[in-house]
């Protein structure tokens, strides 16, 4: 638990203080002469332990979404003052426009503004992956530990933080190899395998003669139609096993 690094790692450790503290004074409880607590039994002394681990766990992982929606809103305010400066600079390009540059250049110069203008909008639209995936794959996780796996909890943890670090940093790139890509998107299915109780085999084929660190793209290209696949194609589904492919040709 120590050697996962991150900001709610205390709150694990209360939590789990807290669940071993009232087992050992339960367990006390059930080998003492009780006479003069009859009134307090050792189950709800366990249970009382039980619902401070799931509190403390689960106020630290809403404080885990919280530093993230401030991190999410304070890169929108920065992407909207960028859009701000963009549309001044549009304003005084266009006046300059109309009165020295020739016509050939004008055409130029307004798809450049043009690239521009979408690369700013890509870049927005990254920094907004649907918050309702965010919020359920936490709530998914808050299971785990509720249910007591811990095990399994940090291990989709891990994972769910990989995958917000990578889209972090995609967000701020205008391209991304494709080997970068397919990682994010194993991480992205590996979470959204949660929500389908494991249910999908998911599966990426790349043709060998393919070099994916030297094919670029924009990033997070493929996740809409992974997406799309998931939520109008496998979920109707009623089959024991789900299978998903992506090939790359």
């Amino acid at each position: 638990m120590y050697r996962f690094k991150d900001k709610i790692n205390k709150f694990f450790v209360i939590g789990f203080s807290f669940f071993l503290g009232f087992s050992v004074l339960s367990l006390g409880f059930s080998e003492i002469n009780r006479s003069a607590f009859s009134f307090l039994r050792p189950i709800d002394i366990f249970m009382i332990g039980i619902m401070l681990e799931a509190i403390t766990i689960s106020i630290g992982l809403g404080y885990k979404y919280h530093i993230y929606r401030q991190e999410r809103d304070n890169y929108n305010t920065l992407l909207i003052s960028e859009l701000k400066k963009n549309d001044i600079l549009k304003d005084q390009l266009n006046e300059k426009l109309s009165e020295k540059i020739e016509s050939h250049k004008i055409a130029a110069i307004h798809v450049l503004h043009e690239k521009q203008l979408n690369e700013l909008k890509l870049t927005s639209l990254l920094s907004q992956m649907n918050p309702h995936f965010i919020f359920n794959a936490l709530n998914s996780i808050k299971l785990y530990i509720i249910n007591h796996e811990p095990k399994i909890a940090a291990y989709y943890l891990n994972k769910f933080s990989k995958l917000i670090r990578k889209i972090l940093e995609a967000s701020s790139a205008k391209e991304v190899t494709l080997q970068e890509e397919l990682e994010t998107m194993d991480l992205y299915m590996t979470i959204e395998n949660i929500r389908f109780s494991d249910e999908i085999d998911f599966n990426i084929k790349v043709n060998e003669k393919l070099n994916l660190t030297s094919i670029k793209l924009p990033p997070l290209i493929i996740q809409p139609f992974l997406e799309n696949a998931l939520w109008h194609g496998l979920s109707s589904k009623k089959v024991i096993k789900k299978f998903l492919f992506l090939l790359i040709n």
